[in-house]
């Protein structure tokens, strides 16, 4: 007695998984891309205002793929934006007071290394904002649980026809 395997509807459901699992590559992307960019928005948000420098000039990279992570990175090019994001101080522990050569024009101190003029700062500490920080804690802290939304929604949007395959998805809860 023989018994017969219809190759053809294999590999017509193989393909259907391959596509799947292509497409929810693609979807994942895009979803770290807006998280990352909601992220971005939040740190904006929060971020204090002068000159609206510092807070016009957050990014958030293209995602990098590696082995099994992806990983976004969030930064600010503006050189002083690790002081306030971290805090800093007008002089080193144990220094009463430092003096900084410039010059005041129109209201604002302008440093100038060469002028015989300036101020003399007393030692004052000044603590960060941390905005940068707190977001970005804020949604890692929460990614899974919206991942697992997201995969959940994406499997009842995308995989309809792959019967027990689906099932199996919806049970693992991912």
């Amino acid at each position: 007695m023989s018994f017969f395997f219809d190759y053809e509807e294999f590999k017509k459901y193989a393909d259907d998984i391959s596509s799947l699992a292509s497409t929810a590559n693609n979807a994942t992307k895009d979803f770290l891309m807006e998280v990352a960019n909601e992220t971005v928005d939040m740190i904006k948000r929060d971020t204090p205002v002068d000159t609206g420098l510092l807070k016009q000039n957050w990014v958030a990279t293209d995602y990098v793929h590696y082995q099994d992570l992806y990983s976004i990175d969030i930064f600010n090019p503006i050189g002083y934006a690790s002081y306030v994001e971290d805090g800093w101080s007008s002089t080193k522990k144990g220094i009463e007071s430092r003096f900084v050569p410039g010059y005041w024009s129109g209201g604002k101190f302008i440093y100038d290394p060469n002028s015989k003029e300036g101020m003399l700062l007393k030692h004052k500490e000044y603590k960060g904002k941390h905005m940068m920080r707190i977001n970005v804690t804020k949604t890692q802290y929460r990614l899974n649980a919206r991942y697992k939304r997201f995969i959940n929604d994406f499997i009842q949007r995308n995989g309809k026809g792959l019967g027990d395959l689906e099932e199996w998805l919806m049970e693992q809860q991912l």
